[in-house]
C-alpha cells in the first residue's frame, strides 16, 4: 500500500467508529484534503504546528484556549516538512458554552458571527485522551512506518506561546464608572 491508500484506509476506519475530523495541508498550508464538510476548525493553528514541525519528527499535540484538541503528524522528505496530517479539533473532555462564550466576549467576537462560532465548538466531538492517543498513534503509523509509544507524547521541554505583558482588565469592556474616568484622565 502507499502512503495515500494507507491514510484512506485510516481514516475510514477512524470515522466509522468515532467523529474525529482529518486535515491534510501541504507545505504552504494549502488545504488538500479533509473529512469535514464545512471545513472550519483548523484555522488559526499553522503557526505553531510549523514551527515545531521544523525542530522534529515527532507527533504534536496542541490544545487552544478553551480545551479543543489537535494532533499533528508531520511527513518530511529530509529536513523539510511535506504535508501536515492533523486529526481535531476535539475536546477530551465535556465543556460548558459558558466557557466558550466568555473565550468570544474577551475577543469582542461580534454577535453575527458569535451564533455560529459557539455552535460550531460545542459542536465538537468528546473523546478522552486515552480514546484519543490511539488515533494519533496509527496515524503516525501510516506516515511514518514507525510505533510510537506514550513516552513520544510526553514531551521533556514543553512549548508554550504565551505573550509576557501583562494582560490589564482595564482593557476590556464593558467600561464601569472608575475605569471610564481613568481613561479619559489618561487620555487627556
Amino acid at each position: 500500500m502507499n502512503l495515500e491508500e494507507k491514510i484512506s484506509f485510516f481514516v475510514e476506519l477512524m470515522t466509522c467508529s468515532q467523529p474525529i475530523t482529518y486535515w491534510c495541508f501541504d507545505k504552504d498550508w494549502t488545504l488538500l484534503r479533509t473529512t469535514n464538510i464545512n471545513q472550519d476548525g483548523a484555522e488559526g493553528q499553522h503557526a505553531s504546528i510549523q514551527k515545531y514541525g521544523e525542530e522534529g519528527n515527532e507527533p504534536l499535540i496542541s490544545y487552544n484556549k478553551i480545551g479543543a484538541a489537535w494532533a499533528t503528524i508531520f511527513e518530511k522528505e529530509g529536513d523539510t516538512v511535506r504535508h501536515y496530517h492533523i486529526l481535531g479539533p476535539l475536546y477530551n473532555s465535556d465543556i460548558d458554552v459558558s466557557v466558550i462564550e466568555k473565550e468570544m466576549d474577551r475577543h469582542y467576537v461580534a454577535n453575527r458571527f458569535r451564533r455560529r462560532a459557539v455552535n460550531i465548538l460545542a459542536g465538537l466531538p468528546v473523546l478522552s485522551a486515552t480514546r484519543f492517543w490511539p488515533y494519533v498513534q496509527m496515524l503516525h503509523y501510516c506516515v511514518w512506518g514507525e510505533k510510537v509509544g506514550f513516552d513520544t507524547f510526553s514531551h521533556k521541554k514543553s512549548i508554550v506561546d504565551k505573550k509576557t505583558w501583562i494582560d490589564i482588565n482595564m482593557r476590556y469592556q464593558p467600561y464601569s464608572g472608575f475605569k471610564e474616568f481613568l481613561l479619559r484622565t489618561f487620555l487627556k
